[in-house]
């Protein structure tokens, strides 16, 4: 099974819901999520309820939730590790379509965050076609309102294989 990986870099608080978009390759079958990794760092004890989801796109925005991802047994407390969300069944995707990963925040926590690692590299794997979009979204954890647009990206690795 081949697999991809595509990486950004990016920051954010814990007291947030955010929300970064990817778009697929190109192959005509699409593709299967199997999980992703994330630089998150937990900053405090115990960490805020929290959840990892992908979402469809509707109009730029969020659409219907596909599937939520499996959360690590721990987060790292120092460091730039990454941590990694896997889905038992994969999540179906679409070629050349647009998607949102959404850290959905349950229980916000001023102390407990994303790893600090900022910046737009644009360190994406070029030979699958992938994207990563050039800035993010945000709410306050506890807001089902609207989407604020910022401008950091998240560090990150998404990971499948073509269907």
């Amino acid at each position: 099974m081949q697999e991809w990986t595509d990486f950004r870099y990016s920051s954010s608080a814990f007291e947030y819901d955010t929300a970064q978009a990817f778009t697929t390759g190109s192959n005509a079958n699409g593709y299967t999520l199997t999980g992703l990794e994330l630089a998150i760092l937990q900053k405090a004890s115990p960490p805020p309820g929290y959840t990892v989801s992908i979402y469809s796109n509707s109009g730029g925005n969020l659409g219907t939730n596909l599937g939520t991802l499996s959360n690590p047994s721990s987060l790292p407390t120092t460091g730039n590790s990454l941590s990694e969300f896997t889905s038992s069944s994969g999540i179906s995707l679409d070629a050349n379509t647009t998607y949102w990963v959404v850290l959905d925040v349950s229980s916000g926590e001023m102390n407990a965050g994303m790893n600090l690692k900022a910046g737009v590299g644009t360190g994406e794997d070029s030979n699958w076609g992938w994207t990563i979009a050039d800035g993010s979204l945000w709410r306050d954890f506890d807001s089902t309102g609207a989407w604020t647009t910022y401008n950091d990206i998240w560090y990150m690795a998404l990971k499948g294989h073509v269907k």
